[in-house]
């Protein structure tokens, strides 16, 4: 992946930088492999790996369950009491329900990631705030 795919999309997307950096979570079976280390060396790419147990830098965990869980259990508050729902109309209609998610909210979920990474990049690795509007933030 990191010598082949990666690297094409890295320098193609960016082609007058000589090296990349990457976020990568701490899975180690994956990025901290022997071959995965070398792999990257050979193409440049070096890693800002994610603190353990850090689901705020993961769109997935910060934003798109949070929306997907709301948008399902407001969907049930409407049926009646009794209504039982089985395994496959459940997964069918969590994925209606996904895939219906505006690419608006989507793409601001995304773009709110480089923010969280910079503040992540700040505290040197360590914990961060929730949320990270204007208001949580200090003036200077």
């Amino acid at each position: 992946m990191y010598a082949g795919p990666m690297a094409k999309a890295l320098r193609k997307a960016y082609p007058r930088r000589r090296s990349f950096k990457v976020l990568e979570d701490n899975d180690p079976s994956g990025f901290k492999t022997k071959k995965a280390t070398v792999s990257k060396k050979r193409a440049k790419i070096s890693s800002f790996n994610l603190p353990k147990r850090s689901p705020q830098l993961n769109v997935l965990d910060y934003a798109v369950w949070s929306e997907i869980s709301s948008r399902m259990r407001a969907q049930e508050r409407r049926w009646p009491v009794n209504k039982k729902e089985t395994r496959e109309k459940y997964l069918a209609r969590l994925r209606r329900t996904a895939f219906r998610l505006p690419p608006k909210f989507i793409n601001s979920s995304i773009k709110n990631m480089k923010e969280r990474c910079q503040r992540l990049h700040k505290a040197k690795g360590g914990h961060i705030e929730e949320g990270g509007g204007k208001k949580n933030r200090k003036r200077s």
